[in-house]
């Protein structure tokens, strides 16, 4: 009877210890953000999370809110792709629709309230603050969640020009809380998949929709003035990252995918943007001044549905291989880099959390030690190599980078149904430019259709795409030559966009 009882505590205790899955760790991770990153709501400060939660002394903690709109695009990016898995499994998605629908309310708020932030009045208008965290915040939010903060109710923030902890040596203050163009890129991000699949009203808001306003919004603001990032109170080009006219011309093919308006422009369109578009991918940086560049141009990449195999590889080989993913995640069509780094990636992840403060004081697995190691995974390196020294990144980090990773593999899985190495949603348009008469190559298995428009975005041809035939020729030959854009339609959704290029 003795050796039975210990044969059962040593089943039972392994059944404990048994990894969880990667739906159970997936889980884990949004309870964990929704109980110490992210107050859910629509006052100020709220449904923004936190980049770090910091411990400093026993039984406290501060939560720093630096590129806080990056964050909230990746944010809203999870939630997006959460309904979608959990409409298509018949699951309850009500709760991630409220989350949904309050951080892209976070986003209109940060919108209206900048101008008032820098001494203006109220506007939407496509310029954005950071965030709106104030010492306030924190009284708030005790009277929600008492145990949100801790002890030492610390917090650190752009909006509130530092913090209130003691010691107060702990803490950087920041003037920084103007919009730049990184944090609009990684926004676009998220905007794009709710925009795509979360075609459903809440409180009389259709979340596509409104995902779909906002993109609209926030480009035509940079647009205006000049793919330069301005201040709308003072005039002037924000403090950081102003200039995004070398990412203007796939910018504005990324805004045309999502809300279908032109923005396309004689900047966007001119022989500089387009041959530093097209030369990104050779481009080798070393300093973390221009290793953003990365992680921006391959963001907006995604979003413009760049197929080159030399983006895929590029992202790779800087260690940021989820943008190809989200990028088929949007449109379909291949992806070279193959699954199985991206479910190293998940399956090497702590099921607790993310976190490091030290070589010996780290969460397990060597993949998740910064904030976000899609956007920098320098400091993942640098904190794994200790080399880092102890700064604000050192941390408990939100997660969101493993979440959206989890659940793009899941909707792959679930809605794509592509094998590596697998083209049969491939399609092409030869030759490109062309004397009016090109080829359009598809393996498409669903009616669809194509849609040709010039820059203006008048629409001057609309062909229906037999699926079983496979191939079609466009006849463009009374057309003047010029620049048109083509998207190719499938359920009322945009499958693939791109430029065809007329030269006689």
């Amino acid at each position: 009877m003795k050796k039975i009882s210990l044969v059962l505590l040593t089943l039972i205790s392994l059944q404990i210890n048994a990894q969880l899955t990667l739906n159970q760790k997936y889980d884990n991770y949004k309870t964990r953000l929704n109980n110490k990153f992210c107050v859910i709501g629509s006052s100020a400060g709220q449904s923004i999370p936190s980049s770090e939660r910091k411990s400093i002394f026993s039984g406290d903690s501060i939560n720093y809110w630096g590129d806080a709109t990056i964050t909230l695009g990746w944010y809203i990016g999870v939630l997006a792709s959460e309904y979608e898995i959990k409409r298509l499994n018949n699951e309850n998605y009500t709760q991630t629709v409220t989350e949904l629908y309050y951080a892209i309310n976070a986003l209109n708020r940060l919108d209206t309230t900048a101008e008032v932030f820098y001494g203006g009045t109220a506007n939407l208008n496509g310029f954005l603050i950071r965030d709106d965290i104030s010492s306030n915040f924190i009284l708030a939010t005790n009277t929600i969640n008492p145990s949100f903060f801790g002890s030492d109710n610390c917090l650190l923030s752009n909006y509130s020009w530092g913090c209130n902890c003691l010691p107060v040596t702990t803490c950087t203050a920041s003037l920084y809380n103007e919009e730049s163009q990184d944090q609009l890129y990684h926004i676009l991000l998220g905007l794009s998949l709710s925009a795509k699949y979360c075609n459903i009203v809440h409180n009389g808001v259709n979340l596509s929709n409104e995902s779909k306003a906002i993109t609209h919004r926030l480009i035509t603001y940079i647009k205006q003035g000049g793919w330069i990032l301005k201040n709308a109170v003072t005039g002037n080009n924000v403090s950081r990252g102003e200039n995004a006219t070398a990412y203007c011309n796939g910018l504005a093919t990324a805004g045309f995918n999502v809300t279908g308006n032109n923005y396309s422009d004689v900047i966007s369109n001119g022989a500089n943007a387009v041959f530093t578009w097209n030369i990104f991918p050779t481009l080798t940086f070393t300093t973390q001044t221009f290793l953003d560049n990365i992680h921006m141009f391959l963001a907006t990449a995604a979003i413009a549905n760049d197929t080159r195999a030399s983006v895929d590889n590029y992202a790779l080989t800087n260690k940021m291989s989820i943008y190809p993913l989200i990028r088929q995640s949007l449109y379909g069509g291949p992806n070279t880099i193959n699954d199985t780094v991206y479910n190293n990636l998940l399956n090497s992840v702590d099921e607790n959390g993310n976190y490091f403060y030290s070589p010996t004081s780290k969460s397990s697995g060597s993949n998740w030690h910064c904030d976000n190691m899609f956007i920098w995974p320098d400091r993942n390196i640098a904190n794994n190599l200790a080399t880092a020294s102890p700064t604000i990144f050192t941390a408990e980090y939100h997660g969101l980078d493993f979440m959206l990773l989890h659940n793009l593999m899941r909707l792959k899985q679930l809605t794509l149904n592509i094998k590596e190495d697998q083209t049969n949603s491939s399609v092409s348009i030869y030759p490109n430019p062309g004397n009016g008469t090109f080829q359009l190559d598809y393996q498409i298995t669903k009616q669809c259709s194509l849609v040709i428009s010039d820059i203006q975005g008048n629409i001057l041809l609309d062909k229906k795409l037999n699926e079983s035939e496979f191939t079609s020729t466009i006849d463009m030959k009374d057309f003047v030559n010029g620049v048109y854009l083509y998207k190719i339609m499938c359920d009322g959704k945009i499958y693939k966009n791109g430029k065809v290029v007329i030269i006689k």
